[in-house]
């Protein structure tokens, strides 16, 4: 009976991958332990009239041991088995549900995204200095007002967008912002050397000469930048 017993506690050590020699090392180790813990209880009980316990090798012998571990480890392969599949499942269902998620908001936000582009393009027409001369400029007006009133259309123009950033990069916006602030400082320097009885035209034909020197206008840049990350979207 004892050798079928061994036998069985073997082959589930030997299915387990177990060095069958560090485990009996190992239990004999834990069973002298505790021969000498059980030896030192024994005297300090008689020393003090108290009852001996019974000697807890004969409950913990390496049979006992094989016996444990035959029936923990496979318990433990099979909770951790039933872990990472339930884990798996999770996972699976996350990713699931996140699409399902992105799929909407995208339902929701692309269109909203994609009208702001088209604002924004809107907004680099207009700011465009051959179109500002064109809507603004009027007959017998100066050029400090025709100046003041370009100043304050490209101002406005930003204004009325403020909210649009919320739909495109930080980046984009700042394109957009340095295209103001060129679009600004040229038109403030093409005001500069003109006397204070300068009509509008000789301010027009001023500014489109400063124009005619750069090889990329502001809105130009800020068309480009927004074309090229709404085509992400596309």
């Amino acid at each position: 009976m004892r050798q079928a017993r061994t036998g069985r506690s073997d082959f589930i050590i030997e299915n387990l991958q177990i060095n069958k020699s560090k485990v009996y090392y190992a239990l004999q180790r834990f069973d002298a332990g505790l021969t000498v813990f059980f030896n030192l209880d024994c005297i300090s009980r008689q020393k003090v009239g108290w009852p001996l316990l019974p000697n807890p090798i004969l409950y913990f012998s390496p049979m006992t041991w094989q016996m444990i571990l035959g029936i923990v480890f496979p318990s433990l392969i099979v909770f951790l088995a039933v872990y990472f599949t339930f884990r798996q499942y999770h996972q699976q269902q996350l990713r699931m549900l996140m699409m399902e998620s992105r799929k909407v908001k995208d339902q929701v936000v692309l269109p909203m995204k994609l009208q702001a582009y088209e604002r924004l393009i809107l907004l680099s027409e207009r700011i465009d200095f051959a179109d500002l001369v064109l809507r603004l400029k009027t007959p017998g007006t100066s050029a400090r007002e025709l100046q003041s009133a370009l100043l304050i259309a490209v101002q406005q123009e930003y204004e009325h967008n403020l909210t649009q950033q919320l739909y495109i990069t930080s980046e984009l916006w700042q394109v957009l912002m340095a295209a103001k602030s060129k679009t600004m400082d040229v038109i403030s320097f093409a005001g500069e050397g003109l006397n204070a009885n300068a009509t509008s035209e000789e301010y027009a034909k001023r500014l489109f000469e400063l124009i005619s020197q750069e090889t990329t206008l502001p809105s130009q840049i800020a068309k480009k930048a927004i074309k090229t990350e709404a085509s992400l979207w596309l």
